[in-house]
């Protein structure tokens, strides 16, 4: 059973997600809470196996066309910096993958608590990716490895402030 009652599970990472982008330019980066967090075993080997590799320091804007976030499922200031934004082409995707925290000593004392930070945070994901640019969201929590929301938004072609209709 997921830790998100409302989310649902998804097939392993290496069936579903990995086979959308062969032959595609991918790369990975971390958010700016996540820098000396290390990903669990799991999703650092999966990642390996398939060639992911590391988002240039520098990158290259509109150069890559999938773009994988690393980060932990803790608080909304889990941000990236600016240039692996631009760095992913405009229609692009991004796929945030928040490791969900272990509860710790409270959470399995009080899961009621754990689940509703759970649930804050990836809501608060999804609205950063849309209010950063992004359509079709999509979230689900993926069963291997275990316990990740992968949360699957596309960059917009044009990007900027949303403007309502004019009334009539």
């Amino acid at each position: 059973m997921s830790r998100l009652e409302d989310h649902l599970p998804c097939p392993p990472l290496d069936r579903w997600l990995a086979p959308q982008w062969k032959g595609r330019a991918v790369a990975v980066t971390t958010t700016t809470a996540a820098k000396g967090w290390t990903p669990p075993r799991g999703l650092r080997k999966w990642i390996a196996r398939e060639g992911v590799e590391a988002l240039p320091a520098e990158p290259a804007r509109g150069s890559v066309e999938v773009l994988l976030v690393l980060s932990t499922l803790r608080s909304a200031a889990e941000i990236i910096e600016d240039a692996p934004w631009q760095a992913l082409r405009p229609g692009g995707v991004l796929i945030d993958l928040g490791v969900i925290p272990s509860p710790g000593l409270g959470g399995v004392l009080r899961p009621w608590v754990h689940a509703r930070q759970l649930r804050v945070g990836s809501a608060t994901r999804m609205s950063y990716w849309l209010r950063r640019g992004a359509f079709a969201p999509e979230q689900w929590i993926a069963v291997s490895p275990a316990d990740i929301v992968v949360t699957m938004v596309k960059r917009a072609i044009r990007s900027g402030r949303c403007v309502s209709a004019p009334d009539s």
